[in-house]
C-alpha cells in the first residue's frame, strides 16, 4: 500500500512540475511580444479658424481754404472724396466756384482744396491763360505749373502758397491796394514779406 501512494505522490509531482513549466512558458511568450502599433490620426484645422487681422489705415489729413463755411485741417478716411471734404468743411458758400473742382476726386494725405470765389482774380500762366479756379493741388506744390500773377493774385491765391498764411497773405493784398501794382516780384519785401519767404515762392510768382 506504501508503494502505491509513493506512485502517485510521483505522479502528483511530475504533474504539477509540467503545469509550473507551461505557465513559465505562456508568461515569458507574452512578455516578449511587441506591443501593437500606434495609429497617428491627424485632423486638419480650417485657416478660417485663426483669422488673419488686417491692419487698420491711418487717417489722412487735408486741408480745405477759400469759399467753404469753416477752412481748415480736417482728419478724413481713406478713400474720401473732395465732396466730403467740402461738406466737413461746413459746405460750400453760396458764391463759391465750384464748376472747376472734381467734386468726385479722391484725396491723398497732405492735399489742400482751394474752392474760389466767383469773380475772384485767378492766377494766370505764362501766355496768358486763365488757371481755373479753385483747382485741388498738393500742397507741397500749391500751384503747379502755373505762375501766380502778385498784381490780381486774391489773399486766398497767397495762401496757396508754401509758407504763406493768412495774415502775409491779407497784408500783400492790402498793400496792394493802397499802394497801386507792384513793379517787381521784389517789390513783396516792401509789403512785409521777408527775404527767405520771397526766395522759397519766388519762382511760382509773376508780375503782369
Amino acid at each position: 500500500m506504501s508503494e502505491v501512494s509513493g506512485v502517485w505522490r510521483l505522479a502528483f509531482a511530475g504533474l504539477a512540475g509540467a503545469l509550473l513549466a507551461g505557465a513559465a512558458l505562456l508568461l515569458a511568450r507574452h512578455q516578449t511580444q511587441a506591443p501593437p502599433p500606434v495609429v497617428a490620426i491627424l485632423t486638419a484645422v480650417p485657416t478660417h479658424a485663426f483669422p488673419t487681422r488686417t491692419p487698420t489705415p491711418h487717417p489722412y489729413q487735408v486741408y480745405v481754404t477759400g469759399a467753404v463755411a469753416t477752412p481748415g485741417v480736417y482728419t478724413v478716411r481713406p478713400g474720401t472724396r473732395a465732396d466730403d471734404a467740402l461738406a466737413a468743411a461746413g459746405g460750400a458758400l453760396p458764391d463759391a466756384d465750384l464748376e472747376h473742382i472734381n467734386l468726385a476726386a479722391p484725396l491723398t494725405d497732405g492735399e489742400q482744396i482751394t474752392v474760389h470765389h466767383l469773380g475772384d482774380p485767378t492766377a494766370t500762366p505764362a501766355g496768358g491763360v486763365k488757371k481755373p479756379a479753385g483747382r485741388i493741388v498738393p500742397t507741397a506744390t500749391p500751384l503747379g505749373d502755373w505762375l501766380l500773377n502778385i498784381n490780381t493774385a486774391s489773399a486766398t491765391d497767397f495762401r496757396a502758397l508754401p509758407g504763406i498764411g493768412k495774415t502775409t497773405a491779407d497784408h500783400i493784398v492790402s498793400y496792394r491796394d493802397q499802394h497801386g501794382p507792384y513793379a517787381g516780384v521784389d517789390d513783396l519785401l516792401r509789403a512785409g514779406l521777408r527775404k527767405p519767404e520771397l526766395d522759397r515762392i519766388r519762382s511760382r510768382l509773376t508780375v503782369q
